[in-house]
């Protein structure tokens, strides 16, 4: 509900409830997967080479 308000989400209000289009939910969750993958690539970097 946060990120719908700061407009980080863009939904569509029916009633009293939001509705994410599935691009969007499609968009945030790739942003999510590559950001968890950055660090986990960035936290293997550093066990292996000592970082």
């Amino acid at each position: 509900m946060r990120r719908i308000a700061s407009g980080d989400i863009h939904a569509i209000k029916v009633g009293i409830h939001h509705r994410i289009p599935l691009k969007e939910f499609d968009r945030v969750r790739d942003e999510r997967a590559a950001k968890l993958t950055r660090a986990a690539s960035a936290e293997i970097e550093a066990d292996l080479y000592g970082a």
